[in-house]
């Protein structure tokens, strides 16, 4: 695919130090959200530049620099870049303060300076009061403070316990592993109940006898020491019912060999049902139809789907459309529907019959002759 010239669609060479062909969508979407600019939902790289573009003329500075390192760095994340605005603002705002001759009140200390209103959130993107963000580390490795407030970090970590069950809880911003009493105070008390048996569960699957619980939503699994002497096996979790014998939902009312009877017989009639549709059926080839059509007796081979409507040949399932635009040659060459006739070679053998009766019609005792040795003719479509 030939790169996209970008200086057709109106954009500069670089934007941010960054020539268009460089930048990445992906990053382009996180500053304009972080900055709540609108862009329609699946906006294209070119509208993504182009809004871009306007967004750099309303920025400067130490907060412009600090965009243009974020876009042009490798494994960045939105965290990042809200870290990085900060800084470069409140560098600023102490410039600011020094030039004003405030150096006495406000000395340099090193640390950046809070926002006496609120922080702002990097993943909903709100400005919300101090104690909305945690007031300790995400986990215990982490080296960072958190940017994320508590909401969205607990509905990161309620979202990896319910999609992953298996994986471990990592930190959101920096992927440092959490611990089980990290994860204890970041999680909802229902999805860490989920975590805490997962992670009991974790323990003893590898064990010879250790079943899993066949209900979805549950999770859960225990050793059935017991095997098929105590069946069915009754989770602890959910009391969902399995049959040991044939690791299937309990045959509720059946015995083993009971549930093996009806199972053969459901698996004979079975067969027996696509033994005959197999042999006396064909799928409508219609698009989207896929229904099963049956040929009465020694009818036509030119069938017409009751459901859909498509008309094709019985033997080799070529559309009826094909067959009128090009003639017999559009059937399968191993079809006995098929011939070299076209439609043209057809008209024309058509116009020769009415030829030939016209001239007959004009020679009443030949006209005679013929139809009592041939029969009258009929004139062929």
């Amino acid at each position: 695919m030939a790169p996209t010239n970008y200086s057709k669609a109106g954009l500069p060479e670089t934007i941010f130090g960054t020539s268009c062909q460089s930048h990445r969508a992906w990053k382009i979407s996180h500053v304009l959200s972080y900055y709540k600019v609108d862009i329609r939902k699946g906006a294209s790289k070119v509208e993504l530049l182009s809004a871009l573009q306007s967004f750099a003329l309303s920025v400067s500075g130490k907060e412009e620099q600090a965009i243009k390192t974020w876009l042009q760095a490798q494994n960045v994340t939105l965290a990042g870049l809200a870290s990085a605005i900060t800084a470069a603002r409140d560098a600023t705002s102490l410039k600011a303060d020094l030039i004003d001759g405030d150096e006495t009140k406000n000395p340099p200390t090193g640390k950046t300076k809070q926002d006496p209103q609120g922080k702002e959130c990097p993943v909903c993107v709100e400005t919300l009061t101090v104690d909305s963000f945690p007031d300790c580390k995400i986990t215990a490795s982490c080296a960072h403070e958190p940017t994320f407030c508590r909401d969205c970090l607990e509905r990161c970590v309620n979202d990896r316990i319910r999609d992953h069950p298996w994986a471990k809880v990592h930190c959101p911003e920096c992927n440092k592993v959490a611990s089980y009493n990290d994860v204890q105070g970041l999680a909802s008390e229902k999805l860490f109940e989920r975590y805490r048996r997962n992670e009991a569960t974790a323990e003893i699957r590898h064990l010879p006898n250790f079943v899993m619980c066949l209900t979805p939503d549950c999770g859960s699994g225990q050793v059935h020491e017991t095997g098929n002497e105590q069946n069915p096996m009754t989770c602890t979790a959910c009391g969902f019912k399995t049959c040991i014998t044939h690791m299937l939902p309990h045959h509720e009312g059946q015995t083993c060999a009971e549930y093996d009877a009806t199972r053969q017989e459901q698996l004979e009639q079975e067969t027996e049902s696509e033994k005959y549709l197999a042999e006396n059926t064909k799928v409508c080839p219609g698009p989207g139809c896929g229904i099963h059509t049956v040929k009465a007796g020694r009818a036509c081979n030119h069938i017409t789907c009751k459901q859909c409507l498509f008309d094709y040949c019985w033997l080799c399932l070529v559309p009826y459309d094909m067959v009128r635009h090009v003639g017999g040659t559009a059937h399968a060459r191993d079809c006995e529907q098929w011939t070299d006739e076209t439609p043209a070679y057809k008209a024309r053998r058509a116009a020769e019959r009415r030829g030939d009766k016209a001239r007959r019609a004009g020679n009443p005792l030949k006209r005679k002759r013929n139809e009592t040795e041939d029969g009258p003719e009929d004139e062929e479509i």
